[in-house]
């Protein structure tokens, strides 16, 4: 791959475009104190970054039943709204600058996510990002979620391209993982609240950053 033959970029959204981790986070914390359910801190916080198939046994042995664990989802999903309606998520840094300077530069601009269409919908049209995403992809619109390559897959069926001419870009090492099983070379730009070990990257990281200025940085010299 030519880093100049490049005209699809994918970015993941929870942590990346939008600052939602904290209040994922909270979210859990609430849920299960309004249940009574007693969960170390530590046990939620390893869950940042991860998709619900990595999580989901482990949040099933904790409930004790499905019944619990659905009503655990369904508090949390409430917490999340309330938040978004009381101004408390945000969008990262310099995302919605380089989405409009991708859109404004002739890119297609793709979205892999591991969050359900109706919340990630709801969320970017609240927080304006919806209009600057040509091909969103979401986790219920697909067989696994990552580190599995199938939300990545999807993006470049739709684009009618290939891993070649796409570049993802993620927060955490598990979506950096889905893009290197899709063959896709991938910006990394960790979330600070990631507990996940960065010693390690997977092959297809070619840029660690610390935020998104990276993108309008490559943008700038390939444009």
């Amino acid at each position: 791959m030519l880093l100049n033959q490049i005209n699809l970029l994918i970015f993941d959204m929870d942590g990346l475009l939008i600052d939602t981790e904290h209040t994922y986070r909270e979210g859990w914390k609430y849920a299960f104190n309004k249940n009574n359910i007693n969960v170390n801190d530590d046990i939620i916080t390893s869950w940042v970054g991860k998709s619900v198939h990595e999580t989901g046994k482990q949040l099933l042995e904790l409930c004790g039943s499905e019944e619990i664990y659905i009503k655990i989802r369904e508090d949390r999903e409430s917490y999340i709204y309330d938040a978004l309606y009381k101004d408390e998520i945000k969008v990262m840094p310099y995302a919605k600058e380089v989405l409009k300077l991708a859109k404004e530069n002739g890119y297609v601009t793709g979205l892999a996510t591991s969050s359900h269409k109706k919340r990630a919908v709801d969320v970017l049209t609240y927080l304006g990002l919806i209009e600057y995403i040509d091909i969103p992809v979401f986790g219920d619109s697909v067989e696994r979620l990552k580190p599995f390559p199938d939300l990545y897959n999807e993006v470049l069926v739709q684009a009618k391209t290939t891993a070649d001419y796409a570049l993802a870009l993620e927060d955490s090492i598990t979506g950096a993982k889905a893009a290197d099983a899709a063959n896709i070379k991938t910006i990394l730009v960790p979330d600070c609240d990631s507990k996940e070990n960065l010693s390690e990257l997977p092959g297809n990281v070619i840029i660690k950053a610390i935020d998104l200025s990276v993108l309008k940085k490559w943008m700038t010299i390939f444009n």
